[in-house]
């Protein structure tokens, strides 16, 4: 890319040159980055290397490699970003289902009751109370207030 815009050409008060020239420079920008974040990934992994490091710096730097390594494929792979970004959001809603189908729906008033109900007979069958019991009872009178409820996140 470097070397492609001719600024003797310069015309600052056309529009369209600007536009042309706006993608260029992105462009380069991005080949910038890829540069620094590759030089980066090097120096992690420099550091992962050294024998001298303890249990957990090793760890720490390994992370910090890996976190780097991402950031440099995200930055000359963009679809491949997306693509996993998308494949996290799918992995929580379908862990979301399956907890659905195991546990029920938390927003289910149902649900909500029948927790209510076997956290009660748990605490009856046992002559001392279960904190289990009443971490259950309390969860599902919590969710039994949703105006109490802190708004949703979204995922992405």
């Amino acid at each position: 890319m470097r070397g492609v815009i001719d600024f003797r050409r310069a015309d600052l008060r056309n529009v369209n040159w600007w536009r042309r020239t706006a993608i260029l420079l992105g462009a380069v920008a991005d080949e910038d980055n890829a540069a620094v974040t590759h030089a980066s990934y090097l120096f992690h992994l420099a550091l992962v290397a050294n024998g001298n490091l303890a249990d957990d710096g090793f760890k720490v730097q390994q992370k910090k490699a890996v976190e780097t390594f991402n950031d440099y494929a995200a930055t000359i792979m963009p679809w491949a970003e997306r693509l996993r970004r998308r494949r996290q959001v799918d992995e929580v809603k379908y862990l979301k289902e399956l907890y659905k189908q195991v546990c029920g729906d938390p927003d289910d008033p149902l649900t909500r009751e029948r927790w209510r109900r076997e956290s009660a007979a748990l605490e009856a069958k046992t002559s001392e109370p279960d904190p289990t019991a009443a971490t259950l009872a309390a969860v599902a009178q919590a969710l039994a207030k949703p105006k109490d409820r802190p708004p949703a996140v979204p995922l992405d």
